[in-house]
């Protein structure tokens, strides 16, 4: 997917984080943490579904992520000094799936954020978007911060 989209925006993609906690996975804290010391295995099998490599195209404010779980592409820009506001788009296997909204900070190579997340339990067995789910979410990476001066 990755590499579709850089040849449709005939830009070159740069990796730039591994997100540990990753905006994707936010039925992770709601769902699966609360029953980690019930089934471990699953909770630990889910948390790494949801860990994200993101990759950016190093002039444009675009980025892709992807994951076990989900894939996710999107758009971001400066609100503010040290503050990216961004929204994506997130996928299940290519089948639009959702979509966030929300900010983060970058403090050297680490970078935490804050996000809406809207998921629909569409699948390409049952491709339906009638129901919906809103959460928060928290997202922990590590990586290279991109240039504010996109």
């Amino acid at each position: 997917m990755i590499a579709l989209l850089s040849l449709a925006l005939g830009a070159p993609v740069v990796a730039e984080r591994i997100d540990v906690f990753s905006e994707d996975g936010a039925a992770w804290w709601f769902d699966d943490l609360p029953r980690a010391r019930a089934t471990p295995r699953i909770t630990a099998l889910r948390w790494a579904e949801q860990v994200r490599f993101v990759a950016r195209t190093p002039d444009h404010p675009v980025f892709f992520g992807a994951s076990l779980a989900a894939q996710s592409v999107g758009v971001r820009g400066a609100l503010g000094r040290g503050v990216v506001g961004s929204t994506a788009l997130l996928t299940r296997l290519g089948l639009p799936s959702g979509a966030w909204v929300g900010v983060a900070s970058w403090r050297g190579p680490m970078r935490v954020g804050v996000s809406v997340v809207a998921t629909s339990g569409a699948s390409w067995r049952r491709p339906r978007w009638d129901h919906w789910g809103v959460l928060p979410s928290v997202s922990v990476g590590f990586g290279r911060a991109p240039d504010p001066g996109w």
